[in-house]
C-alpha cells in the first residue's frame, strides 16, 4: 500500500508541475493565485514528497485552468487518494 501512495504522489507531483511549466508560471506565481499555502509545500509537492489536501488540489487545479486534468491523470486507472 505504501509503494502505491508513493506512486500516486510522485504521478500528481509530476502532473501539476508539467501543467505549471506550460502555463509558464512559477511555484510563487502559482501560490499566490491560489493563496492558501507556501512555496515550500508546492515545491514538496511537485517533488513526490507531500499529497496536497483536496482543498489545495481544488485550487491548484482552478489556477491552472484544469479542473480535472490533474486528478484524471492520477486517476485514469481507478487510485484514490
Amino acid at each position: 500500500m505504501m509503494g502505491r501512495l508513493s506512486d500516486i504522489r510522485i504521478k500528481l507531483g509530476k502532473s501539476i508541475r508539467k501543467k505549471r511549466r506550460s502555463m509558464d508560471i512559477t511555484q510563487e506565481e502559482l501560490c499566490r493565485k491560489a493563496g492558501c499555502f507556501k512555496q515550500v509545500f508546492l515545491s514538496k509537492i511537485e517533488n513526490g514528497h507531500k499529497l496536497p489536501t483536496n482543498a489545495a488540489l481544488k485550487e491548484i487545479s482552478r489556477c491552472l485552468e484544469s479542473n480535472w486534468e490533474i486528478r484524471i491523470e492520477v486517476f485514469e486507472k481507478g487510485e484514490k487518494l
